[in-house]
């Protein structure tokens, strides 16, 4: 989606300035879409989208109106984009559930899942999409894993797009992160199974004592905690190669300042879950007006808490922003 940028004018809160200020831009012929003003300590702030940003600049310059640029936050909450996604998820869900009945094996049903991995049948035939497949103990039991881990993440990757329109919170950037989400949990869950038969993850069973729902139910939770899964499968790679564990993991914080004011501390890295507190100073005769933060942990708030506490949970950038 293309960034609108906006215009933001301080102006006295005084009668008549706001007429002024639009008297300016419509003797330079340039015309407002859409207009937001708030009182902020003491002083009126007016956001101005306009046809011709150039024109209204050079139009605030020559009046001596001091302005600033921001960039407009426009509403991704489009019902029918989030329902599209929705819909595709839904699908691929009754898809994931059919192949998953299709080729569970009829060992697994009759023995109420007592039989461990080891005594699965060299071949069974299964009947998937009208046709028919010949698959071995072990092929069958990897496909398993493979689907419940997609569909542990499937449930995770649509309670959270529910909850962001729900929250009205939905961006649609994420696009790919909720449609390849699951692709991302069936390979976690193919991996960690490798792991189990391989030995290198203890588990409280010895891997041959694994039954098929208990196979299935951990590469489930796998793809479900695909995150956390991702994560574990680092500290594992650190531990075997001698890496540095991600517990003790450093994030980068970012500090900028718009305007005329300053920002404390500098910009350096942190300990992950490590608590900064941020402040922001404002010139003399300026004024803060707001925090814009990205990241995970990060904060966005108005001129009511020029000092925050955030908390490092990934790469942060903070700008406060001065009028």
């Amino acid at each position: 989606m293309p960034r609108v940028t906006q215009i933001a004018v301080t102006l006295q809160n005084k009668p008549g300035a706001l007429a002024q200020l639009c008297s300016t831009l419509g003797d330079a012929g340039v015309n407002i879409s859409a207009v937001d003003g708030a009182v902020i300590a003491g002083r009126g702030k007016v956001r101005l989208l306009v046809d011709n940003p150039d024109k209204a600049k050079d139009a605030l310059k020559a009046a001596k109106i001091r302005f600033s640029e921001e960039e407009a936050k426009s509403d991704d909450n489009k019902p029918q984009y989030c329902y599209g996604i929705f819909a595709l998820n839904v699908c691929l869900l009754v898809v994931l559930l059919y192949v998953l009945a299709g080729i569970w094996p009829a060992a697994a049903a009759n023995a109420s899942g007592n039989q461990t991995l080891t005594q699965w049948p060299m071949n069974e035939t299964v009947s998937v999409f009208m046709r028919s497949y010949t698959l071995s103990g072990e092929v069958t039991v990897l496909l398993i894993v493979m689907l419940m881990g997609a569909l542990g993440s499937l449930v995770y990757s649509t309670h959270t797009l529910v909850t962001k329109v729900a929250n009205k919170k939905f961006e649609s950037q994420w696009t790919l992160w909720y449609l390849g989400h699951p692709l991302l949990g069936s390979s976690l869950a193919v991996i960690f199974y490798v792991l189990v038969r391989g030995g290198l993850v203890n588990l409280s069973v010895s891997t041959g004592g694994l039954n098929l729902y208990g196979v299935a139910t951990v590469a489930g939770i796998v793809g479900f905690c695909s995150l956390e899964g991702t994560k574990k499968l680092k500290d594992m790679f650190d531990t075997l190669f001698g890496g540095t564990p991600s517990s003790s993991q450093q994030y980068s914080l970012t500090m900028l300042a718009s305007g005329p004011g300053s920002v404390t501390p500098q910009s350096g890295k942190y300990d992950k879950g490590a608590k900064v507190t941020i402040t922001a100073t404002a010139d003399s005769d300026h004024s803060f007006t707001s925090w814009t933060g990205t990241g995970d942990g990060s904060y966005s708030g108005n001129s009511g808490n020029s000092t925050y506490t955030i908390t490092m949970k990934g790469d942060i950038t903070e700008t406060a922003t001065f009028t």
